[in-house]
């Protein structure tokens, strides 16, 4: 599919925000997921290349907690954020 928000993706997988699930295109990053997701972003807090790191994000990938940039990690079938960074809600 093509979109000038969103990379190229093949097809949709799930992923949990804040204990809900969400069918989002595979292939994106999280951060771009998120604005996809319409969620209010607070654009002026984030440089969307990694340099600022004000989008770190806490995942569960199995038993444990990692932490990451949502402008860097792509989404995976059956991940589940567990806390959104700092200027970004769900509308």
């Amino acid at each position: 599919m093509d979109s000038t928000l969103l990379d190229d993706y093949d097809k949709e997988i799930r992923v949990r925000i804040g204990g809900k699930d969400f069918l989002v295109p595979d292939n994106n990053t999280l951060l771009r997921i998120l604005q996809y997701l319409a969620c209010e972003i607070s654009y002026s807090r984030f440089c969307w290349n990694g340099d600022c790191h004000n989008c770190i994000f806490a995942y569960r990938a199995g038993a444990l907690e990692k932490k990451a940039l949502a402008c860097r990690v792509k989404v995976a079938e059956g991940m589940e954020i567990t806390h959104l960074p700092d200027g970004i809600h769900f509308n």
